[in-house]
């Protein structure tokens, strides 16, 4: 039987429709990984494990039981989709037209013409170390399982590296004992 963990989340973001975004343009997968450090210095979390994939991003967060996670990510996708959109934008990309929402505005807010993210994030709660190694490892896997590298260290936006690579070049990791 495996132990309990604190707070502690794996969580799934998808790209609009599914568009591969996060491979459009190098820039895009650091804008993730530098708000991932602003906000974890701002919360408090623990970042355990990272990908970013053309399409979706994975993330192993402890909240520490300081911030909810869904304030954590509410605050965080609002940065990374200004960011990618604002380029773009600027680079009259094609992708563009296949973020486009046409839905009205709510109540006291500006209206948004292209959404990055889908709605409704997939949050699954990890309570046992054996399922956060099993989570960890699967995330590490997404990057060989899609035929974008033969190896998970090679993959430069993983925390695959972090661990295998002892390579915190990236981002410096709260790592696991594995």
């Amino acid at each position: 039987m495996s132990e309990p963990v604190f707070d502690i989340h794996y969580v799934t973001k998808v790209v609009n429709r599914r568009q591969p975004v996060f491979g459009l343009d190098p820039r895009f997968p650091q804008y993730v990984i530098e708000n991932l450090e602003f906000y974890r210095n701002k919360f408090g979390f623990k970042l355990y494990g990272f990908v970013i994939m053309p399409d979706h991003i994975h993330d192993i967060i402890d909240t520490c039981g300081k911030t909810p996670i869904q304030k954590i990510f509410e605050d965080m996708d609002k940065f990374i989709a200004r960011q990618v959109l604002s380029d773009l934008k600027s680079q009259n990309h094609t992708i563009l037209q296949k973020l486009a929402i046409d839905l009205p505005p709510r109540r006291g807010h500006k209206r948004h013409e292209y959404r990055l993210f889908q709605k409704g994030d997939y949050d699954f709660q990890v309570i046992t170390a054996g399922k956060l190694i099993e989570k960890l490892k699967y995330m590490h896997e997404n990057p060989v399982q899609a035929k974008l590298v033969d190896k998970p260290e090679d993959y430069p936006f993983s925390s695959a590296r972090n661990y295998i690579l002892d390579d915190d070049s990236v981002i410096r990791l709260d790592k696991l004992p594995i």
